[in-house]
């Protein structure tokens, strides 16, 4: 969130850049024995200003903790909750983003013939349960059991039945029971690789947000070490830009290959095709 304070290699090359133009023009030993004795300046200086620093880092962190803590407050969440959605947090972040593959639409289709087959077999089971409950024939002990396992098993049952539902659904064929003939699928593997770069392009926009977040809230606050930062974060915005617009470009040329393959009859009956950007 911007708040550690990385910088300190930069502030040392800023510190010696001065030295830059006698550098060029000296001899070896010499430029040696003037990188060095800048050095051990520079430490001496920064020796005498520690207590300086660690005050007014003191004091900046003491102000940043008091907002956070009344967030916390007026959010009325509590503490293991938000703890939670912390780690949730760092978790979607921090995972790298999907890659396109010549084989996405393969590993795709497998992975729902997967999730298929488990989501059949959780509800033979369940099946099998319920006619247990309703045969009056059946012992007092195996119907305890039974009722017991099906607390356990259904909510197993309708989170497979979600996830072969939303697997079906970026596979682009709802509603079908079997997909075998769909392995080797162009129209699936563009259409995952699709996927793959939207989940990309949506990463960045959303870091891009948060930089601009940033950008917006320097207006009120015209700090030089805020103003710093807001500079670097323009100049991340714009060095960011062709990458956005290359993933963007990409996506819509897959999109274009997949209206193609529909049109030449290539792709898979009530195949779906995702929206142009």
């Amino acid at each position: 969130f911007g708040l550690s304070d990385g910088e300190g290699c930069e502030r040392f090359w800023h510190s010696i850049s001065k030295l830059i133009a006698y550098l060029r023009v000296c001899r070896y030993y010499l430029r040696l024995h003037t990188i060095d004795s800048q050095v051990q300046h520079a430490d001496r200086e920064s020796l005498e200003k520690l207590a300086t620093w660690l005050v007014r880092k003191w004091r900046q962190a003491e102000v940043k903790r008091t907002k956070a803590l009344k967030a916390i407050c007026e959010s009325g969440r509590t503490q293991e909750f938000l703890q939670l959605q912390w780690e949730a947090q760092v978790k979607a972040q921090t995972k790298p983003m999907p890659r396109q593959s010549k084989n996405a639409g393969k590993n795709a289709v497998e992975e729902a013939l997967r999730l298929r087959k488990s989501c059949d077999a959780s509800r033979a089971r369940v099946a099998q349960l319920d006619a247990i409950l309703t045969d009056t024939n059946a012992p007092l002990y195996e119907v305890a059991e039974a009722e017991l396992e099906l607390e356990r098993l259904r909510p197993k049952f309708k989170k497979a039945l979600a996830e072969v539902s939303q697997k079906e659904r970026l596979l682009g064929v709802e509603g079908k029971a079997q997909y075998r003939h769909l392995v080797s699928s162009p129209f699936l593997q563009a259409r995952m690789n699709a996927l793959t770069v939207k989940t990309r392009l949506r990463e960045k926009l959303r870091a891009r947000k948060f930089e601009f977040n940033r950008i917006e809230r320097s207006f009120r606050r015209q700090q030089f070490n805020e103003r710093k930062i807001v500079t670097h974060t323009e100049d991340s915005i714009k060095w960011h830009d062709p990458g956005i617009q290359r993933l963007a470009r990409s996506y819509n040329e897959l999109h274009k290959k997949m209206v193609d393959l529909v049109r030449t009859k290539r792709a898979p009956r009530n195949a779906v095709i995702p929206s142009e950007i």
